[in-house]
């Protein structure tokens, strides 16, 4: 930025107005007569629209519940909103519409809907900091996802493909496909960890009073944690059983 010791006026904006439009070519030339050169723009005009003097604070809280609601653990430093159009007031009655997944990105567009049924659109920003997971090392189709080849990191939010991996645990997801390192983990990448695969032998357990009678079994179906599947005895006997760990069932 050049050293200007004055400020200069470039436009005014009519009192019965509340934006001007004019050519990007005028206003970069005026910007070089000021010392200003190396300015560029990929857009023909450029809209100049005096601010807003509203307050914002009651779609601020509904803006960082949203965000809250989409994310475990999320410090929100600060939230600016500013109408698209110059608004006089917020009215007093209104609800809010956010768009869809916006919560994947630090910026967007939302809406408020009047008792009129007059809709007001705004634009946001939000400066704020998440925790997700982050691959370690490479990481091969279906391989387990634990905290051996990934880990937490709090980044600043910006823009995300997907919503990201929040929460880690034992036996809970394996990767749909080749993940490679320093790769944010998002649900696009992972899937619940299988535990038990069809025409698999599984180990199976029957709890009867103080007693647990072991056996062996077929899986009929795949399962993860919890599932309830198809097994088969040895004498083609079907039961229902409930998948308690790896290659581990229980009976129902």
């Amino acid at each position: 930025m050049p050293n200007l010791s004055t400020d200069s006026e470039l436009y005014t904006i009519e009192e019965n107005r509340h934006s001007l439009r004019i050519k990007t070519a005028d206003l970069l030339k005026i910007l070089k007569i000021n010392g200003y050169q190396n300015y560029t723009s990929k857009h023909q005009y450029i809209n100049f629209i005096v601010k807003s003097d509203i307050d914002t604070s009651k779609i601020n809280l509904v803006l960082s519940d949203y965000y809250k609601e989409k994310y475990r653990d999320i410090n929100i430093k600060e939230i600016t909103i500013t109408p698209m159009s110059y608004t006089v007031a917020i009215p007093e009655g209104f609800t809010v519409n956010i768009q869809k997944d916006s919560y994947l990105s630090k910026k967007g567009i939302l809406s408020i809907k009047t008792l009129e049924n007059k809709k007001i659109f705004l634009n946001y920003i939000i400066d704020a900091e998440i925790s997700l997971f982050l691959s370690s090392k490479q990481i091969k189709k279906d391989d387990e996802i634990s905290l051996s080849n990934s880990s937490r990191k709090k980044v600043k939010l910006e823009k995300l493909k997907d919503t990201p991996v929040q929460n880690i645990g034992t036996s809970s997801y394996q990767a749909k496909h080749y993940i490679t390192e320093n790769m944010i983990l998002t649900t696009r990448d992972i899937r619940t960890l299988v535990l038990v695969k069809r025409n698999s032998s599984v180990s199976v357990s029957i709890n009867d009073e103080n007693m647990v009678i072991s056996s062996e079994a077929k899986a009929l179906e795949d399962g993860a944690l919890n599932d309830t599947i198809d097994i088969q005895k040895s004498d083609k006997v079907k039961l229902k059983a409930k998948v308690i760990g790896k290659n581990m069932v229980e009976i129902i």
